[in-house]
């Protein structure tokens, strides 16, 4: 019905333009909802690791999930690379990545 409408008011190629951006639109908004689900989910594991008890930390494990994670954030669309949460998501990743070898060393018996 909307294209009848362009076509009877002779606006059809300002419908293409339009129905272009919001297919944009729609895309970057499906992005920004994936960056806030892979967020969420990388932050209930970085609380769910600082809650870890010292004795039941297994170093190799908690580096090989941040790895993962930092890959999760690495695959998301290159449109929102742009924003704030993206920017900040990804720097608290790489941050928890240099931490892991540093763990790893805590827990060995020559430092006790």
């Amino acid at each position: 019905q909307v294209s009848r409408l362009a076509s009877l008011f002779e606006v059809p190629t300002l419908l293409k333009k339009i129905n272009a951006a919001m297919e944009r639109i729609s895309e970057q908004l499906a992005a920004m909802r994936l960056l806030w689900d892979v967020a969420s989910e990388a932050l209930i594991f970085f609380d769910e690791s600082k809650a870890t008890l010292w004795r039941s930390v297994h170093p190799e494990v908690l580096e090989d999930e941040a790895r993962r994670k930092a890959k999760e954030v690495k695959a998301l669309h290159r449109d929102i690379r742009w924003c704030s949460a993206f920017k900040g998501l990804d720097q608290e990743v790489r941050t928890f990545l240099v931490t892991c070898p540093l763990i790893a060393q805590l827990g060995n018996k020559a430092m006790r």
